[in-house]
C-alpha cells in the first residue's frame, strides 16, 4: 500500500482521549504538531508522546499516594527534550522539576514554566542567576554557601536552597554525620531560605533501609531544633515502587515518567504496572535501491546480497545517537513490516532490507523506536488478535540489541535532533 493510501486509511491516536468506533484518519500535520517548521530538520526526529507522558505522571502520582512530584528532567529529560517534556508535565500538574545544571533550569524558565526548579548540580559563582530565574540550588558544604550569601547580599535578594545529605551513596551531598551542623548553619543565614532536604539511595534494599533511617534521624533532630526544612524527598523511581516509607513529603521520579523501569528487577516485580513508552524515533526514507545477487551495502562490503532484494536508506546514523551496536540484531518498522538492518551504520545513514511484499518509497515513514500510538500513515497495524507490539521496536529492545541500559539508549539520542510533541490535533 502506498503512503498516500495509508494516510487516507490510518486510524491514529488522539491525545488524551478515547478512540471513537470509526475514527477519522490523523494527518501528519495533526499528529506531529510543530514538525515541519522552516529550518527544522524533517528527515529524522524524536517524537514525544504527550498522552503517554501524562499517563505515566498520573500513575506515579497515584503510586505516591497523591504526594507532590518533583520530575527529574536532567540530561535533556532523559533524551526526550527538556522543554518539550517539561511543558507536557507542567500541564499535567507536576509540582517541581529537578535539573543537573543551571543551563537546564534557565531553559525551563525561558519556556515559561513556573514550577519550582531545583538545580542538583554544583554552582560555581553567578548566584545572581539563581535569584533572577528563581532557581533553587542544592548545597552540601559551607564553602558552597559563603559566596552565595555574599552575592545575595549584593543583589539584596534571597537564595532558595536545598540541602542534600549523603547517607551512603558516596556521591554528592554532605556526609550524614556532619549534616546537622550544616543544616543549623544554613538555617541561620539571613540571605538563604531552605526549601527542602534530600538524599539518594544506593538501590540495595537492605542498605537503603539504613540510609532512610539515617536521613530521618538527621531531619528529626533538625526539626526538633526549630529548623524549617521545607519538603523532605528521597524516593527516585526505584523507591517510588519499592519503598513507600521513603515517599516522605515528595517523590523524585525520573525514568518511570518516561515509561521505563529503573531496573530489570523492578520490571519482574511489577510487569503489569501500566507504564507507557514516551519516546519515539522517526525517520523518512531517503532512498530505495534494488540489489542484485552479489551487490554490497556499506563500507568494506560488510553485507553482500545473497539474492535480489530491496534496500531502503534511512537518514539516521550514530551521530544522531542511535547505538550502532544495535544494527547487528535490530530492525525498524516500516510499511507494516519488520525491516532488518543490513551492513554497518555510518555517521549519518543506515540501511534496512524491505520485505518483498512491502512497497516503500522515498519520504515514507520508518519507526526506529515505537511508542505504540503510531497512526496509520506509519504503516498498517498488526492483524487483529496479534500482539500490538509485533515487529515494532521499543526503546527496551534497542537497548537490549546494543547491550546497554535503557537509560543510555534514551539519553544517547543527539539533543540537536528535533523533539516533536506527537498526538495533539491542531485546531
Amino acid at each position: 500500500m502506498r503512503r498516500r493510501d495509508l494516510i487516507r486509511s490510518g486510524a491514529g491516536a488522539l491525545l488524551g482521549g478515547a478512540v471513537a468506533a470509526a475514527p477519522r484518519p490523523v494527518s501528519a500535520t495533526q499528529f506531529f504538531g510543530r514538525g515541519g517548521e522552516p529550518g527544522r530538520r524533517s528527515d529524522a526526529w524524536v517524537g514525544v508522546d504527550a498522552a503517554n507522558l501524562t499517563s505515566n505522571f498520573n500513575l506515579v502520582k497515584e503510586r505516591a499516594g497523591g504526594r507532590p512530584v518533583m520530575a527529574v528532567v536532567k540530561a535533556d529529560a532523559y533524551g526526550h527534550g527538556i522543554t518539550t517534556a517539561g511543558q507536557v508535565l507542567s500541564r499535567a500538574g507536576v509540582d517541581a522539576f529537578m535539573v543537573s545544571n543551571t543551563q537546564e533550569a534557565v531553559a525551563l524558565r525561558r519556556a515559561e514554566l513556573t514550577q519550582p526548579i531545583l538545580n542538583f548540580g554544583p554552582m560555581f559563582g553567578g548566584a545572581s542567576l539563581l535569584i533572577e530565574h528563581d532557581i533553587e540550588q542544592m548545597v552540601d558544604s559551607r564553602e558552597a554557601i559563603s559566596g552565595m550569601v555574599a552575592e545575595a547580599a549584593q543583589n539584596r535578594g534571597t537564595i532558595k536552597v536545598q540541602v542534600h545529605i549523603d547517607t551512603g551513596l558516596g556521591r554528592m551531598g554532605i556526609p550524614w554525620q556532619e549534616a546537622s551542623e550544616l543544616l543549623e548553619y544554613v538555617g541561620s543565614r539571613a540571605r538563604l531560605q531552605i526549601m527542602g532536604v534530600s538524599t539518594a539511595f544506593t538501590e540495595d534494599p537492605e542498605y537503603d533501609a539504613v540510609q532512610l533511617q539515617r536521613f530521618n534521624e538527621v531531619c528529626d533532630a533538625a526539626m526538633a531544633a526549630g529548623i524549617e526544612l521545607g519538603r523532605r524527598h528521597a524516593a527516585s523511581s526505584a523507591a517510588v515502587l519499592s519503598m513507600p516509607d521513603a515517599h516522605l513529603d515528595m517523590v523524585r521520579p525520573g525514568i518511570l515518567l518516561y515509561g521505563q523501569y529503573p531496573s530489570a528487577g523492578a520490571r519482574e516485580a511489577e510487569p503489569e504496572l501500566g507504564l507507557k513508552p514516551v519516546l519515539g524515533l522517526r525517520a523518512r526514507v531517503a532512498q530505495v535501491k534494488r540489489l542484485e545477487p552479489g551487490d554490497s551495502v556499506g563500507y568494506h562490503r560488510v553485507y553482500v546480497a545473497p539474492e535480489a532484494e530491496t534496500i531502503a536508506v534511512l537518514p539516521i546514523g550514530y551521530s544522531d545517537g542511535y547505538p550502532p551496536e544495535a544494527v547487528a540484531r535490530g530492525h525498524v518498522w516500516m510499511g507494516g513490516a519488520r525491516c532488518p538492518f543490513v551492513g554497518e551504520m555510518s555517521a549519518n545513514h543506515c540501511m534496512v532490507r524491505v520485505p518483498a511484499d512491502v512497497s516503500v518509497s522515498p519520504g515514507d515513514f520508518a519507526v526506529m523506536v515505537a511508542t505504540g500510538n503510531e497512526p496509520g500513515f506509519f504503516g498498517p497495524p498488526p492483524a487483529e488478535g496479534t500482539d500490538r507490539w509485533l515487529g515494532r521496536p521499543t526503546a527496551d529492545m534497542v537497548a537490549e540489541w546494543a547491550g546497554v541500559s535503557v537509560y543510555r539508549a534514551l539519553i544517547g539520542f543527539n539533543p540537536e535532533m528535533p523533539r516533536v510533541m506527537e498526538g495533539a490535533r491542531r485546531r
